[in-house]
């Protein structure tokens, strides 16, 4: 019997949460998928495989959870979202940076990573839940940097900081984060066709039950997987500003690859360097061809915002974002900005090459993206 049987985690879901009701069925394709190319592929330690049946059961009880307060309040369903803005690009590209900054101007509100982890309670949890959801979060980075030190260089995340989206994508299985974590070329083969709205449907309705439970702010979001799946993030959510950070690939890509080489070979018998080289490859190609498409068909809602500029004037360039979003930046928040940056420590140096993943310069996408040069 195999520790990633989907019926199996399925069936445990419903016992956890005491419902056979996990928020529809449109996101067991996917799982399915994911399931069978983590077995396959991904060459897990046993120990490793155990740790992500545990990560898969808590996603599934989300889902459960969710329909649990859909079915006892349905009106939250409705609860009025204003228009993101939402941070993307590449992964290694200044994203991480211009969300930290961004969230710390006054009006504007970025989610923490506890909270993505935990976008719902259970129906009559107790008082201090959040509490107990921030100390969870907490001992999940603590396990991750333990058995990959170099990520915390690479990444560095805390459970009470903004963090990425794709963490209430993931509640659906249907984004390229499970490909950055584990080498599992068929599910990526699979995201490439997938029809993402499903996802994005229900990450438009975590979001909503999130300001619900802690209301507020305009929202900020970041997540460079959105590059994979712009077309389905535009049909869910018309509004959305979105803001992309633009690097050379020479540098982003190779940044990437060891981002990838270092989860994926962790507790596994991953992939050589080279064949991440190739698998990464392959999926920035697709990824920088659908966001070329998305500046086509919606670049008035687009900015584009160089990597160099962001670095050399991040206070300014927040400035100039804001002013395009028609959200106020005045002395409070450019104290803010240069607080946060006086603050911020140095990270250790993350080094990395194309040569070491066996890539070269010539075999890079374009980056054909409008206010950008190489």
């Amino acid at each position: 019997m195999s520790l990633l049987d989907p019926d199996i985690l399925i069936e445990k879901a419903h016992q956890l949460v005491r419902s056979s009701d996990l928020l529809g069925t449109e996101w067991q394709p996917a799982f399915r998928v994911l399931l069978q190319a983590i077995e396959t592929e991904a060459g897990l330690s046993p120990a490793r495989s155990e740790r992500v049946v545990g990560e898969m059961l808590n996603l599934l009880s989300t889902r459960g959870r969710v329909a649990a307060l859909l079915n006892h309040r349905p009106e939250l369903r409705d609860c009025k979202m204003p228009a993101p803005a939402v941070i993307t690009g590449l992964p290694r590209t200044g994203t991480t940076l211009l969300h930290n900054l961004m969230a710390v101007v006054p009006g504007n509100r970025a989610y923490r990573l506890w909270e993505l982890r935990a976008p719902v309670f259970a129906i009559g949890a107790p008082v201090d839940q959040a509490r107990r959801e921030l100390q969870a979060t907490q001992e999940i980075l603590t396990w991750l940097y333990d058995q990959a030190p170099a990520f915390r260089g690479i990444h560095p995340m805390a459970a009470d900081t903004p963090d990425e989206c794709n963490w209430l994508l993931r509640t659906s299985f249907t984004t390229p984060f499970f490909s950055w974590l584990n080498y599992v070329p068929t599910y990526d083969e699979y995201l490439a066709t997938a029809d993402h709205r499903p996802a994005y449907r229900d990450w438009d309705l975590l979001l909503r039950l999130l300001r619900w439970r802690s209301p507020g702010g305009a929202p900020v979001l970041k997540d460079p997987g959105h590059i994979w799946a712009l077309d389905a993030l535009f049909d869910v959510r018309p509004d959305t500003r979105l803001i992309v950070m633009a690097r050379d690939p020479a540098s982003s890509v190779p940044s990437l690859c060891s981002l990838c080489a270092t989860l994926q070979q962790m507790s596994a018998d991953g992939p050589s360097d080279a064949e991440v080289g190739q698998y990464v490859l392959q999926m920035v190609t697709r990824g920088l061809s659908r966001l070329s498409r998305a500046v086509a068909n919606y670049g008035k809602q687009i900015m584009v915002v160089d990597y160099r500029k962001l670095v050399a004037e991040p206070v300014a360039t927040v400035r100039a974002i804001q002013q395009w979003l028609g959200r106020p930046f005045d002395s409070r928040a450019e104290l803010a900005c240069t607080n946060f940056l006086n603050n911020q420590r140095r990270a250790p140096k993350h080094r990395y090459s194309l040569e070491q993943y066996g890539l070269t310069r010539a075999q890079l996408p374009a980056l054909d993206l409008p206010g950008w040069t190489a």
